[in-house]
């Protein structure tokens, strides 16, 4: 059994989102979304250059099966309506293909608590394929890993229930104003674990949400918008991670920044994976709307695309 997670009363507050008319437009009536953004991915101490991808769109999931279901009936107490993030990054290393992916699936409305229902995150590289799942069961994850490191192999372990940093990425979708801030334990995020091989367990992190200021905005991020900050710092592990994002509604991710020690032996170092955002599209009942980077204007297309101006 991993580490105790006993903060959870105390530190992340039940938070009903507000389903305001906009939020119903965007997300009940609209669909997917998919931002595609330019990569500079963390390996083996040096930057790859590659692209990513987050997908958000609401679904109705079954509360046992932890499984989606075709339709949402509001007299089936087993359904429950959650926003779904798959993941992607794809970026080369030397001779190799890396493929990275997780989904998160967390409730639109934390009824019963703010922790995800289901998460999963995969590692394609060299070595071979990994993955990792957790899924909720009562007061702890269960956890499933199944490696190609001799050292880890096929593992079934119980984590007691924690805030997850995968789930803090649907969050800013949803209702930013119930991300936790403080000192807590997290699980980090399943595909770091993987892609650094470290142990599956809770670490101690402090996260802050603040206004994003000019000095500390990469300069790859060209907003015009009033961007917010949520930084989430591993101080045991010297591992940060910082989102920004719009202020406003729809809240969309503009792009982030991953700072840890990478490498091995003299070879290690302290590195920054980085992506933004290049382009946003999604779905409607008549084609696709195409989200132009630094304002929120939106232009419709049913056959082809376009790509906005940075």
């Amino acid at each position: 059994m991993l580490s105790s997670c006993t903060h959870r009363e105390k530190k992340v507050k039940k938070v009903i989102a507000p389903l305001v008319a906009e939020f119903r437009s965007y997300w009940y009536l609209k669909g997917s979304e998919i931002s595609s953004y330019a990569l500079h991915q963390s390996k083996y101490g040096q930057l790859h250059h590659g692209e990513a991808m987050l997908e958000f769109n609401l679904a109705t999931y079954s509360r046992s099966r932890q499984l989606p279901v075709l339709q949402f009936d509001t007299a089936n107490s087993d359904h429950l309506r959650v926003m779904v993030l798959n993941s992607r990054k794809l970026f080369t290393s030397g001779l190799f293909g890396n493929s990275v992916a997780s989904t998160t699936v967390i409730p639109e409305i934390f009824r019963e608590g703010p922790f995800a229902l289901k998460l999963t995150g995969s590692v394609h590289e060299r070595e071979g394929l990994s993955w990792l799942q957790l899924n909720l069961d009562a007061n702890k994850y269960n956890v499933q890993l199944r490696s190609f490191n001799a050292n880890e192999g096929d593992i079934n372990r119980v984590a007691m229930l924690c805030v997850t940093e995968d789930q803090l990425w649907c969050m800013i979708r949803t209702n930013p104003s119930s991300l936790p801030v403080g000192k807590m334990q997290v699980i980090p995020g399943l595909t770091s674990m993987r892609l650094r091989q470290s142990a599956i367990k809770p670490v101690l992190a402090e996260l802050t949400l603040t206004d994003a200021q000019p000095a500390v905005i990469p300069s790859a991020i060209k907003s015009a918008i009033a961007l917010k900050h949520y930084k989430i710092d591993y101080p045991v592990d010297g591992r940060r991670l910082d989102i920004f994002f719009q202020k406003d509604f729809p809240f969309l991710i503009e792009g982030w920044k991953e700072t840890y020690v990478d490498g091995q032996g003299t070879d290690s170092r302290k590195i920054s994976t980085s992506a933004h955002r290049t382009q946003t599209i999604r779905s409607t009942n008549t084609g696709m709307i195409q989200i132009s980077n630094g304002d929120d204007s939106e232009e419709e297309g049913s056959d082809s695309t376009k790509t906005f101006p940075h």
